[in-house]
């Protein structure tokens, strides 16, 4: 989310040089671009009740939320966005270039995030089977991070990512967010999704960003309904 900094000073009731500083000192999930606050609401609002203080939502956010608070898939689809021909025949090799596409993140929490991602595969592939790999950081990017995003990456050629069925991944999804509710929320509905064969064969096509977006925003509603 992205909000003035001078509204963010209202919402919790704060003195704006007051916020600023502590932006500066890294006190508050919040980073600043000139002067307009990023940062996931969410984490906010945990982290002013941690401080006894209060964050005022707007009648507009509360509208947004009721409207598309069970879209939280598509959301972070789109906030990733979608790549296609990524070419490569290592998985070392991949990972670095699919790191490279994660959009805006400083260059520091870039190379810390490959090196917690590759040290994940020392651990157990993340390949999990049909061709798709979701690859993640062990520990959720708090500093790095202000929201969920899933980027969705199609290889140019299959490649050996050691998965449990053995079968080479054709397309990768980076999960990455900034808390542990939320990455477990995103993985259980794209879970959900990777369930269904006939999304697997949708997949498969390497579809553009519009229709893979329908493709999403369909299955999250049928979650919906099954209450996911």
């Amino acid at each position: 989310m992205k909000l003035n900094v001078l509204e963010i000073a209202k919402r919790l009731d704060l003195n704006l040089e007051t916020l600023k500083r502590w932006i500066r000192q890294g006190r508050i999930p919040i980073n600043l671009r000139g002067e307009i606050g990023i940062f996931n609401e969410q984490v906010l609002v945990k982290w002013a009740e941690k401080q006894r203080l209060s964050y005022k939502v707007s009648d507009i956010d509360n509208t947004c939320e009721n409207v598309s608070s069970d879209l939280v898939l598509l959301s972070a689809v789109k906030q990733g966005g979608v790549y296609s021909g990524i070419k490569s025949s290592q998985k070392e090799d991949i990972i670095r270039t699919v790191v490279d596409l994660v959009p805006d993140i400083d260059q520091t929490i870039a190379r810390e995030l490959y090196v917690q991602l590759i040290e994940r595969e020392k651990l157990s592939s993340t390949g999990i089977g049909k061709g798709v790999a979701i690859p993640h950081p062990r520990n959720p990017l708090a500093n790095g991070l202000n929201e969920p995003m899933i980027l969705t990456c199609f290889l140019e050629n299959p490649v050996d990512f050691n998965a449990i069925d053995g079968l080479p991944v054709f397309v990768i999804f980076l999960l990455l967010s900034p808390g542990v509710e939320f990455h477990l929320n995103l993985l259980s509905r794209l879970s959900f999704c990777l369930r269904d064969n006939s999304f697997i064969d949708f997949l498969r096509q390497s579809p553009d960003p519009e229709d893979f977006f329908a493709k999403v925003e369909n299955m999250e509603k049928n979650i919906g309904k099954k209450g996911i």
